[in-house]
């Protein structure tokens, strides 16, 4: 999948089989445009793990965070207080939405508990990511 704005290089450890999503250039001018972008990310995130690198090994997919997020970019100064994720939710730093259980589960698989990744690891990790697009496109209509 080739992205105008979206890449992956491997992750800080060297690790072949944990990537880093990177953000060409993301600085959206409306909100609309900054949810797309956002939803572009994981759709791409999606992607690395069925269609790219992932599609026959399990990988792990690092977000980028706050750095990749084309809604953070515009909200995140202000303490996301105007974001759409945070109205929508009532919560702050996406809480609520499914990319905390995304990054929570990552992070566990790889950092914490030594369980490394596997097959059962990957499909939940892209059962959430694309859980991530379903919502991000459900706020769309409100700014369309």
């Amino acid at each position: 999948m080739e992205s105008e704005h979206f890449s992956h290089k491997p992750d800080q450890l060297g690790r072949d089989y944990a990537f880093i999503v990177v953000a060409k250039a993301i600085e959206p001018n409306s909100v609309l445009e900054a949810l797309n972008l956002s939803i572009q990310k994981w759709e791409y995130i999606v992607w690395m793990y069925t269609e790219g690198p992932g599609k026959d090994l399990p990988i792990a997919v690092i977000d980028g965070g706050s750095r990749t997020c084309a809604l953070c970019k515009m909200y995140i100064d202000e303490g996301c207080s105007t974001c759409p994720v945070m109205r929508e939710t009532r919560m702050n730093t996406c809480k609520g939405t499914p990319y905390r259980p995304y990054v929570t589960f990552l992070n566990d698989a790889l950092y914490e508990t030594g369980r490394g990744l596997d097959t059962d690891t990957c499909n939940l990790l892209i059962s959430l990511a694309k859980d991530e697009v379903t919502f991000l496109k459900s706020l769309q209509a409100q700014y369309a």
